[in-house]
This record gives C-alpha cells, structure tokens and sequence, in this order.
C-alpha cells in the first residue's frame, strides 16, 4: 500500500515538478507557455486527425489531450478553456469525420477532459498551498534555528557536521565553509570525542541525552571558552538515527561567576568558623577571668565570713553573718556554673570525650534529658580550633533535641576509625519528613544545621540526617583526621 501511494504521490506531483523544473515554461515568460501549449495542440490535434482518416483509429490518441489539459490546469486559472475546445473538438471530429461511430464514447471523453481539468485544478491548488505552508514552516524554523540564542550544529551519523547556524559560527569565531564538513571532534575540540563518553557514541548505545562541558578556541586552538553541550538524536520515519543536534551554550562567564561564589563562600566559612572560635576564645578568656579573679576573691571572702562568725558567735550580728555567706555561697555557685556553661575547662584539660561526657550530664541535670553515651576510643586527636568546634556542633545538636524533638531520650555514640570519626546523635522524637530536609536546613528555622553543615564542610567533614515522622531522627558527622588512639571497648 505504501508503494503505490508513493507511485501516486510522485505522478500527482510530477506537474508540479515539471514546472519547477522548467521555470521558464512555468514562471518567467508567459509567451513560452503560450508557445508550448500551441505545440502540444497542434501536435495532438494533428496526430487525432491523421489517426481518424488515414488510419480510422482514435481511441488511443485522444488519452493524449490530457497533457495540454493537466498543463493548462496548472498554469492558468483560465485553463479551462483549453478543456472545453478540446472536447469541442472532439465532438465536432465525431460529427464531421467519424460519423459513423456511436457518439457517447466521444461525449464521455469529452466530460472526462473537463472533468480532469477540474481535477487536476483543485489538487494543484492543494498542492501549492500545501507548498506554501511548507515553504512558510521552513522559513520560520530556519529563523528559529539561525536566531537561536545557543550555538547549533546538525551533525550527521558518521560525525561530519551538515549544518550549523549564526551563534555557533561567532561562537567559534569561524565562518560555515571552516565548521560545515568536518567531523565535530576537529571544531569543538571535546576531550570526550575520542573516548567511550563520546556523546555519539553514548546516543547510539541507547541515551537519549548527552550533556559535557568542555572548552573550545578560535582557529588558533587557544582555549578561551567553556562550553555546555546538549546532544540529542533525530530520527528518519522508520526510526533509524539519521543524526544528531548538538545545542552548544557559552557557559564561561557563569562558570566564572560560579568559581567566584565558591572562593566567597568559603571565604565566609574561613569567616564564621573564625567568628565561632573568636567567640569561643573571649568566652574562656571571661570564664577564666571568673574563675580566677572573681571566683578567687569569692571564695576569700566566704573563708573570712566563716571566721569572722567564729570569732562573733555571740554576737546578736551573728545571724546577718551567716546570710551574708549564705548568699557569697550561691553566688560562688553561681559563678562557677557560668564559668562551665561559657567555657567549660574540662574541654582544654581532659579533650573532648571528657567534654562530651560533661556535657550530656549538663543536659541531664539541666532540662532533664536521658542521654545515653556511647564509645569506642578513649581520646581524639585534633587541635584546639577543631575540637572547639567540634563540641560547638554537639552542644548545638543536643539542644535542638530539647528545644524540637519533644522527646526526654536521646543517645550519643562515637565510633573512631583509621580515617577519621563519626558521631551520631540520635533520639526517639517525633522526626520530620525527609524530603523537605533541604527546606529545613535551608530555611530560617534550620539556620542552626546550616551553621552545622557549613562548618563541617569547611573542616572536610560531612553532615547526614536521617529522620521519619514520629521514628525520630538521627545526625551523623563524619570528622576526617581524627586518629584513633586505642580501644576501650566501649563505655556508657
């Protein structure tokens, strides 16, 4: 079926074609149509004549008026006059010269004549309207396709690039007879060309999408642009890879832009974690202060209140004495529990899991939460500044558990490795939707795992989250650089 609705496509259109082929006959000059047609009438009717009086047989010649009769139908809107004085002719012949001969046969060739003149007529116009609107189609995809606002190159199967338009050309600084022609490897100079991650060869092994980033240069070769590419396959009508468009954009100044967001974004790490340490420095240089004046000169005053009201104890004063040490107790209390709520020391003179341990039981006595504590080692090895921050996180992970979690359970487990340590923390509170992890570390209200985040990757840690409503949630920090110095078997 297909076969012979290609064979009718091709006589219905050959017409068309023999005008396109002849423009001349078809559009330029309208006397070789008039020159033409005179021919071909003259010829037919001359053969229709011979055929009927010296050889008595017609039947076969008259198919021929057909050809001036198609011929008129396509050039002239008027061309069925040619119609009707070769069926006029007809009949008049049947009168004059076959009389003899029954007439209807005659009649009904001369009806069919008109017939295909307005046949022929109608898909004509068909045909140049269908012609129109695709000449119409071809235009505008070829403006889309030469206004893009991204290179485009058609490249065919064997990689040879068949077409490109105006953007890739100033792209590459080349004009088409430099680009049209040679294989895609030579003008875009993509290092994945020669390799198993050629976009080519990726399509044809089944993707249907291929992006690479590379860089491209003038004639000269100098690399000046990073370019993305987007490759994709086009297809004949019987699903065959006929070849490929590459949508080719200009990426250096975003890549630029990007390279400088990253050295100020960690320019703001290197910023925050200094702010942190900063801050926790003037907070163990007040707790000291503290401790060491304030604390001291308390404690001086509490010893003579004391002696003081041994050397009055019958004195009727005595009683204001013994209040007024009372209150230098509680404000001895007091200071002492600032000094480790600022800066505990038990961070700088026993490490951090002495600290971790003093700091789960501040939790405990102070909003009363159950947390179980768990390691495998009985030391880490990090720096000051690390082990700052590294504490900073946990206090900051334990508090989101009061603060969020409603829960009065939770667990903290340290297991050390030979690259690195990992923390969890844990509890059985009523957890979140991970999916909308990102938003909530992202978002205002999760500015303090943010902070967490940041601050790990600016050490080279990382920060997972794993959490379901009402399963509770569960941090992991993975800290490299951490040695493990020996195993305890664990403690609680």
């Amino acid at each position: 079926m297909c076969l012979y609705a290609k064979k009718i496509r091709e006589l219905l259109l050959f017409p068309v074609s023999f005008q396109k082929g002849f423009p001349m006959l078809g559009r330029q000059k309208k006397h070789y149509k008039i020159l033409v047609m005179t021919v071909l009438l003259a010829v037919t009717l001359s053969l229709t004549i011979f055929f009927h009086i010296f050889l008595k047989k017609g039947a076969v010649v008259t198919h021929f008026f057909y050809i001036p009769i198609i011929l008129a139908a396509i050039w002239w809107k008027k061309g069925y006059i040619v119609a009707l004085f070769l069926s006029l002719f007809l009949v008049l012949n049947h009168l004059f010269v076959r009389s003899g001969v029954e007439i209807y046969n005659d009649l009904l060739r001369a009806f069919m004549f008109v017939f295909v003149y307005f046949i022929v007529t109608m898909l004509s116009e068909k045909l140049i309207k269908t012609e129109k609107g695709l000449a119409l189609i071809r235009t505008e995809m070829d403006q889309i396709f030469q206004n893009s606002v991204n290179g485009i190159a058609i490249i065919g199967p064997e990689g040879k690039i068949i077409k490109t338009n105006a953007m890739l050309k100033r792209l590459l600084e080349r004009t088409e007879s430099d680009i049209v022609g040679k294989r895609c490897s030579q003008i875009l100079c993509n290092p994945d060309c020669d390799t198993a991650r050629c976009p080519i060869k990726r399509i044809t092994g089944g993707d249907t999408c291929v992006e690479t980033i590379f860089e491209i240069g003038d004639t000269t070769g100098k690399k000046k642009k990073t370019c993305c590419s987007s490759a994709t396959p086009f297809w004949d009508t019987e699903g065959t890879v006929k070849g490929f468009v590459f949508n080719i954009r200009d990426i250096t100044e975003k890549m630029k832009t990007k390279k400088t967001l990253a050295r100020y974004r960690s320019k703001l790490k290197a910023i925050s974690s200094e702010l942190t340490l900063a801050e926790e420095k003037e907070r163990r240089r007040i707790a000291t202060n503290l401790h060491d004046h304030i604390g001291q000169k308390l404690a001086l005053a509490k010893i003579k209140l004391g002696a003081l009201k041994a050397s009055h104890k019958n004195h009727p004063d005595s009683s204001v004495i013994e209040e007024v040490r009372s209150l230098v107790e509680d404000t001895i209390r007091t200071t002492r529990s600032l000094t480790f709520t600022l800066s505990p020391p038990v961070l700088y003179e026993f490490g951090l899991i002495a600290a971790f341990e003093w700091l789960i039981d501040h939790y405990r006595d102070r909003y009363g939460l159950s947390c179980d504590f768990y390691t495998d080692i009985d030391r880490i090895d990090m720096n000051e500044d690390m082990s700052i921050l590294l504490f900073k996180i946990i206090n900051e992970l334990l508090l989101n558990v009061v603060k969020h979690a409603g829960t009065d359970i939770a667990a903290v487990d340290i297991h050390g490795g030979d690259d690195g340590v990992t923390i969890s923390v844990c509890d059985r509170g009523k957890g979140f939707d991970s999916g909308r992890l990102e938003t909530i570390i992202s978002g205002c209200k999760g500015f303090g795992l943010f902070n967490i985040r940041e601050r790990l990757n600016y050490i080279g840690g990382r920060l997972d989250i794993e959490s379901a409503e009402g399963a509770g949630t569960k941090v992991n920090l993975m800290i490299p650089f951490a040695k493990k110095s020996c195993l305890t078997g664990g403690k609680k």
